[in-house]
């Protein structure tokens, strides 16, 4: 026991025994602090007053006695030890009071033992006292954790009721022993119980369902385990998690991803069709700019006055006809990638509808019956009806080759309007107003995994050699292009029916004078020494421009980029006409003729491209000021557009009164005499951005900058890591808004380009592109804000969202 000093309450009469008392007690070692009475009132004032460690008492007291005096300090001091210090304490006196609660008692004649007494008594009620802490801290720890139970059930319960998940509990064998409200409506039952849980999955996932509960039996935890079931007329995705018990049982607890496989499923798709979009795009450009060379020299001897034999010339006709049939074929991989030119405009679908009605019901032939169901109310629509007309001669087509033995075509038009959620379900369809035009078979129809494919560029289900697969691929592109939705519904012997969604317009209605032209007719000639200005990267396709717009009576220049075609434009040679490709290296052709107009404000320009370049397109269509002459072109077309272009601007006083053009191909540079490296190069116009676009693929580097013209950028290109830093110290960093940086360049890595970029320019944000994620890069640029990474593929809005947030950032 710890030698600290007790306070004592003494009741006794006697002031001798009093006094030896204390002694007994200094001398067994122990402080004590006594308070000694001898009365009734004074040892009840003693008791109300404070609390003691210890009470000592007499038995035989003058106004009462000892049994009373325990009594009293029971009542106010119950834990309170109680020993009696008597004289005359008989046995059965000794026995009674320990009875009633005496701690202890010792007689006065061996006083000696009394410190070991109170020592006892004091650790006995001390330990006493301890336990009854304990106990009382253990019975609020039992009452907090029994309410935090009943708090956790009734929570339990709530969510067992409320929760739109499924939870079900089985035995081992995967008998149900209970199930929450939702499983039961779900599965459309009223009790689950005794039933089993793998025969309420669809039959194609009983066997993994099997085995899932098999693992768990045997203690594992399994999560995101995907099983259908049957719930009303149509099977849905759940994912289930399975967690086993201590008896042996499992939890099963089922969340509906239905309509997430389904949204992931359609943006696969949509990022797979982008993915084949840019392929065949790209596919096309090229085939597109060797079909203009094939043309133009078949054209080019077809011309020539040297004499050829019939043969010959059949087989030059034959030749030009596969040409152009290829450049039928390519043009559908461009509608299918929206890179088509299109002139939209004003259309009353109906009548277009109604005006295709001898063609189709030739197309379709006397077994197949047509049938027009025309809103008298159909909202008028903006697209382009050479385009529109193909469209629907193409389905059409399709519909006619899936009824082999006759049928019925409908074709229908319908006022619609698509709202927000079914947007959220489209990739790409914004909400609004649309016509609709129906277009149905009763034919042998598609199944689910046709369906999906049906409108991927040479997908087709036509035996070998009768059929390229472009159809439908061209009008999904057509109709996407025209801000339009493509919808298509079939099952097998039940036919098919695709609706085709259409913007209403509100423009008004514009005529427009196209030229009729005759490929027979002589083509226009040049007047007046006329001379075109034609700038081409293309050797081939240049040298064939020049060829045939001489064969015209027309004087030209050439030069093979932008800077060149500028150092010409700043001589003062007579310049009648810019026909210049869109796709040029470095400034391209839109930035050149913005920069030519700012020098000679009324020279005409013709575009050329081998599709419908971004920087030429707003929403998918050529803007309004644009001429573009798509390729591959050939000898009249060329000659058609040249002849137009220049009789709209006008005879230009200003160009008639420079200098011959010969004496101005005299002082010009010759083709490409610009330095390479001033071509990668674009000056700035004005206060546009500029973006530093560093990529090793020639057509990506291009279409890049196109994109960026298109919205206001002024895009430096560079193929290397080594052109980059060039770049930049030429320029300074804080001229450029960003840098655009693909991952894989042919002489350093992205990542370390974008590191020397960061270490010379801070400041500089820096946007990483790559056709597959890379952990390592975003860490190695964690926590940088002027930093982000865009995958590939990815949709102009997506790079210009990037640029947004890290210019907002800078």
């Amino acid at each position: 026991m710890n030698r600290q000093s007790l306070s004592i309450l003494l009741l006794e009469d006697s002031d001798l025994d009093a006094e030896l008392v204390q002694e007994y007690l200094r001398r067994g070692g122990l402080d004590a602090s006594i308070n000694r009475v001898w009365t009734r009132q004074a040892f009840a004032n003693a008791l109300q007053e404070r609390s003691y460690d210890l009470i000592l008492a007499d038995y035989v007291l003058p106004a009462f006695d000892g049994m009373s005096a325990l009594d009293m300090a029971h009542a106010v001091a119950p834990h309170t030890p109680f020993i009696f210090v008597s004289g005359t304490l008989g046995e059965e006196v000794a026995i009674e009071s320990l009875k009633r609660g005496a701690t202890d008692y010792v007689v006065k004649q061996r006083l000696a033992r009394l410190p070991a007494a109170v020592e006892r008594a004091f650790t006995e009620a001390r330990e006493r006292q301890a336990r009854r802490t304990a106990e009382s801290r253990l019975q609020e720890i039992n009452a907090s954790l029994e309410a935090a139970v009943q708090t956790r059930t009734r929570e339990r319960d709530v969510v067992w009721r409320l929760s739109q998940d499924l939870f079900i509990i089985c035995d081992a064998q995967g008998i149900i022993q209970s199930a929450n409200p939702a499983s039961m409506m779900a599965l459309d039952a009223s009790d689950l119980r005794g039933l089993s849980f793998a025969d309420q999955v669809a039959p194609a996932d009983r066997e993994p369902a099997r085995q899932a509960m098999a693992r768990s039996a045997r203690g594992e935890v399994l999560r995101d385990v995907d099983l259908r079931l049957q719930v009303g007329t149509r099977q849905r995705w759940y994912a289930w998690t399975f967690v086993p018990t201590e008896a042996g049982h499992f939890y099963a607890a089922g969340r509906d991803v239905d309509d997430r496989r389904e949204l992931e499923s359609r943006l696969r798709q949509v990022q797979k069709m982008e993915s084949l979009g840019q392929l065949t795009g790209g596919v096309a450009h090229d085939f597109n700019n060797l079909l203009t060379i094939i043309l133009g020299n078949l054209e080019r001897v077809q011309r020539s006055k040297s004499p050829l034999t019939q043969q010959q010339r059949d087989a030059l006709a034959n030749a030009a006809s596969g040409a152009r049939r290829a450049a039928e074929l390519t043009g559908s991989l461009l509608a299918f990638s929206r890179r088509q030119p299109l002139a939209p405009r004003r259309l009353d679908l109906n009548g277009l509808t109604r005006g295709l009605s001898e063609l189709l019901a030739r197309t379709l032939g006397e077994q197949i019956t047509l049938d027009f169901t025309l809103a008298d109310d159909a909202w008028p629509v903006e697209a382009d009806p050479n385009q529109l007309e193909n469209a629907i001669i193409n389905l059409a087509v399709n519909a006619r080759d899936a009824m082999p033995d006759g049928g019925s075509l409908r074709l229908r038009t319908q006022n619609t309007t698509l709202d927000a959620d079914y947007c959220a379900r489209q990739e790409g369809v914004r909400p609004g107003d649309y016509l609709m035009l129906r277009i149905s078979d009763t034919g042998v129809g598609m199944d689910e995994a046709t369906m999906a494919k049906v409108f991927e560029p040479f997908f087709t289900t036509k035996a070998a050699g009768h059929g390229t697969g472009l159809g439908l691929s061209q009008v999904y592109g057509f109709v996407a292009q025209s801000g339009g939705h493509v919808r298509i519904a079939s099952a097998l012997r039940k036919g098919t029916t695709i609706d085709l969604f259409l913007p209403r317009t509100t423009a008004a209605a514009t005529e427009q004078a196209l030229p009729e032209t005759d490929p027979a007719a002589p083509p226009a000639r040049a007047r007046e020494g006329e001379t075109v200005l034609v700038v081409e990267d293309n050797d081939g396709v240049r040298e064939h421009a020049l060829d045939a717009l001489q064969a015209l009576g027309y004087q030209t220049l050439a030069a093979a980029h932008a800077e060149a075609a500028l150092a010409l434009i700043d001589t003062p040679a007579r310049i009648d006409l810019l026909f210049t490709d869109v796709g040029l290296p470095g400034m391209n052709g839109r930035q050149l003729a913005a920069a030519v107009r700012e020098r000679r404000p009324a020279l005409p320009v013709l575009y050329t491209s081998a599709y419908a370049a971004e920087s030429l397109l707003r929403q998918g269509r050529l803007d309004a000021d644009v001429a573009l002459l798509a390729k591959p072109y050939e000898h009249h077309d060329l000659a058609r557009m040249v002849r137009m272009q220049l009789d709209s601007a006008g005879s230009s006083a200003a160009s008639a009164a420079a200098s011959t053009a010969a004496d101005a191909v005299v002082s010009a540079p010759p083709v490409g005499s610009i330095s390479a490296a001033a071509a990668q190069r674009t000056a700035p116009a004005g206060a546009r951005p500029r973006v530093l676009v560093v990529e090793d693929d020639e057509l990506l580097r291009e279409l890049t900058a196109e994109m960026l013209d298109g919205e206001g950028y002024d895009a430096t290109l560079a193929a290397t890591g080594g052109e980059a830093l060039g770049v930049i110290g030429q320029d300074a960093a804080p001229a450029f808004s960003a840098a655009l940086i693909d991952v894989g360049l042919p002489d350093m890595s992205g990542a370390d380009l974008a590191a020397q970029l960061r270490s010379l320019h801070p400041a500089l944000p820096l946007l990483m592109v790559s056709g597959a994620p890379s952990p390592a890069l975003q860490a190695r640029f964690d926590g940088d804000i002027r930093f982000d990474y865009l995958p590939k593929p990815y949709r102009s809005e997506h790079l210009f969202e990037a640029l947004a947030r890290l210019r907002a950032r800078a």
